[in-house]
C-alpha cells in the first residue's frame, strides 16, 4: 500500500489526528509540485512500517511531546517508551 504524507505541518501547533498529516486534495492536483510537498510512504501487510514510524517521530517529536526524554529521541529506532506509544497511537 503506498500513501501521501505532507512535508510541511504548522509547526505551533499541536497535531490532533493524523489525518492532519494526509495531503488536501488541492496538494494532491498539484502534480507538478507533488515530490516537493509531500512524500510518498509505502506499507506492506505483515511487517513493520519502518518509514511511516520514521516519518511520524520526526512530526511528533517537535510538536505533541514536550518531556525531559526528549534529547534522547532517535527519528530512525525507538528510544523512549512514551514517546513510542504516541507515534503507534497515529500510526493506528
Amino acid at each position: 500500500m503506498e500513501f501521501r504524507v505532507t512535508l510541511t505541518t504548522n509547526p505551533k501547533k499541536k497535531l490532533e489526528s493524523a489525518d492532519e498529516l494526509l495531503p488536501n486534495k488541492e496538494c494532491l492536483d498539484d502534480h507538478e509540485n507533488i515530490d516537493v510537498t509531500t512524500e510518498l510512504l509505502k506499507v506492506s501487510p505483515f511487517s513493520t512500517p519502518k518509514g511511516l514510524l520514521a516519518y511520524l517521530r520526526s512530526v511528533l517529536m517537535v510538536k505533541n511531546f514536550d518531556d525531559e526524554d526528549k534529547k534522547y529521541i532517535m527519528v530512525s529506532s525507538p528510544r523512549i517508551l512514551k514517546f513510542e506509544l504516541l507515534v503507534l497511537d497515529f500510526a493506528s
